[in-house]
């Protein structure tokens, strides 16, 4: 019976309601306020129980509950821009903007073990020494290969300083 006068309690807009419902449906006898004082009651021992099992989470307590764990799982972040535009304001594009998006990808994958590497040497493009000079540059923002204004000239990549192949 509590489990119904709970669920009449979540569903409907109000405890008067509830009543209503559990009186011409569920043939229960029961007033509007006690379906209010069963659902806090049973709403604080619900919220008990998720601090409890938060706390044992954080004590690291709670048994693993993954029936299947991956031999290797991988997770991959990207983000980026995309042009947006005011919703709910029907065709045609009103206050643009553009906004960063936040990208996850979870992957569940498999790995072999081998005796000896199975690519003993870089990938042909790591081999070309100006296009890593130019992917170095990009990545570290100097591009253009002028050096940023706030970079002390310590800071700057050395023509050395790059990986030597052969």
């Amino acid at each position: 019976m509590i489990s119904r006068v709970v669920l009449a309690a979540v569903e409907t807009r109000s405890f008067a309601r509830a009543e209503v419902v559990l009186k011409s449906i569920g043939e229960i006898d029961i007033s509007g306020r006690h379906v209010g004082r069963i659902a806090g009651q049973h709403g604080r021992r619900l919220i008990d129980r998720q601090r409890q099992r938060a706390e044992a989470h954080r004590r690291k307590e709670l048994p693993v509950e993954v029936e299947n764990p991956p031999g290797l799982a991988v997770v991959e972040m990207d983000g980026g821009r995309i042009r947006t535009r005011q919703p709910g304001h029907g065709p045609g594009t009103h206050q643009p903007a553009w906004r960063e998006t936040k990208n996850a990808l979870f992957l569940r994958m498999s790995s072999e073990i081998h005796a000896e590497d199975p690519c003993p040497e870089p990938p042909d493009s790591l081999q070309n020494r100006s296009r890593l000079r130019q992917l170095v540059l990009e990545m570290s923002g100097t591009a253009d290969g002028v050096p940023d204004a706030g970079r002390d000239q310590k800071d700057q990549p050395e023509e050395h300083a790059l990986i030597t192949v052969g």
